[in-house]
């Protein structure tokens, strides 16, 4: 199901001030504009260089605003395992099954990161 108020240029602001938000509050600003590129039905060729671009300006504005942090062992370790799997699975997955995934981990992250902003 696509929502149409996410296609308008509105849409576009909102999915980019709540990406920047829970990028600043906590690290995870990928789960709105996943959300947004799945709901616009871009290609993942298009996702990519796009997200690319968007999240290189993002992370350089947040790093200007809160400063450079040295990430844990623990979230390095999940980095590099999750790209090594990622690199593994690339080629096996059709598109929709890679869209699927991306979508169930931002979905996850969202909600534990609201689980841990309430509890």
């Amino acid at each position: 199901m696509r929502w149409p108020l996410l296609r308008r240029p509105a849409g576009a602001w909102c999915a980019g001030l709540a990406s920047a938000g829970l990028n600043v509050v906590g690290g995870v600003g990928g789960p709105p504009i996943g959300l947004y590129a799945a709901n616009a039905g871009w290609p993942g060729q298009e996702s990519r260089a796009t997200l690319h671009a968007f999240f290189l300006v993002q992370n350089v504005a947040t790093t200007a605003v809160l400063g450079f942090v040295l990430p844990s062992w623990p979230a390095v370790a999940a980095l590099v395992c999750g790209a090594v799997a990622g690199m593994a699975l690339a080629p096996r997955l059709s598109p929709g099954a890679a869209r699927t995934g991306v979508l169930a981990v931002s979905g996850a992250g969202a909600l534990a990161l609201i689980a841990t902003a309430v509890g």
